[in-house]
């Protein structure tokens, strides 16, 4: 804000200097004595110009809210209210010295930290990573978006050949895979197979335009797997997949 404050205050050019500096406030200082900050260390930004500069009268009222020395439809009268609060928050103040004609000094004080900040970093949870497998891209974008907001990671393959080649790569990351079963150049229940030999312990949800007991009837049940008739509701989807992730996985599995 201040920098494009400087620059709209010389429209014919001019110079903008960044400067920053230390300094230590004594009890002495004027605004230690009024009670507005703290004696101490503090970090000072200057943000110069030598453009038009500020008259006098308007110094006490450019930090105020809608306040604006511009042309009607060039400022807001926002930007400075906006960097004055935020190094007030901050514990600190600004001065201003400015003389028209010749520019305007920004002086920003800022309380020195005591020490260097470490961000803390919040132990959230892993998401989970599914395989997504079909064949159908409308079916692809409509269950990630519905995986992924609840809480899940999604790899997408459009069929099993694509999905073996993934789950090869990615088999320790992967905690699921959900498969379509009609697709081209490798159905689900070729997938399966393969995917069992490489990991006897695979979770996979089928899905199909079967009906379920049809399904059944071609695949008996297993453990490890959930039916799912296509198209099939949100809801059904979510607690396939939780279902099997609530089951506890064997080491190395």
């Amino acid at each position: 804000n201040l920098c494009v404050n400087a620059r709209d205050a010389m429209p014919e050019g001019g110079q903008l200097t960044l400067r920053t500096k230390n300094v230590v406030l004594s009890p002495d200082h004027p605004r230690v004595r009024a009670g507005e900050v703290l004696v101490g260390e503090y970090v000072v930004v200057e943000v110069s110009d030598t453009g038009v500069g500020i008259a006098p009268e308007q110094i006490p009222r450019i930090f105020d809210p809608f306040y604006t020395t511009k042309e009607v439809g060039k400022g807001t009268g926002l930007g400075l209210a906006v960097v004055y609060g935020v190094v007030k928050n901050a514990g600190g103040f600004i001065d201003v010295e400015s003389r028209p004609g010749q520019g305007t000094t920004f002086a920003l004080y800022l309380p020195a930290a005591s020490e260097a900040f470490v961000p803390e970093v919040s132990a959230e949870p892993a998401r989970p990573l599914l395989l997504l497998v079909d064949d159908e891209p409308a079916v692809r974008r409509v269950a990630t978006l519905i995986l992924t907001r609840h809480g899940y990671d999604v790899l997408l393959a459009s069929d099993g050949v694509e999905a073996l080649e993934i789950y090869r790569e990615r088999r320790g990351e992967i905690a699921l895979v959900i498969l379509d079963v009609t697709m081209p150049r490798m159905g689900g229940f070729t997938c399966y197979e393969q995917l069992v030999e490489m990991n006897p312990e695979v979770k996979v949800v089928l899905c199909s335009g079967y009906s379920l007991e049809d399904l059944e009837a071609r695949f008996p049940r297993h453990p490890h797997v959930r039916f799912v008739q296509k198209p099939y509701r949100v809801e059904e989807l979510l607690q396939a997949v939780r279902s099997l992730l609530d089951e506890p996985s064997p080491p190395g599995g």
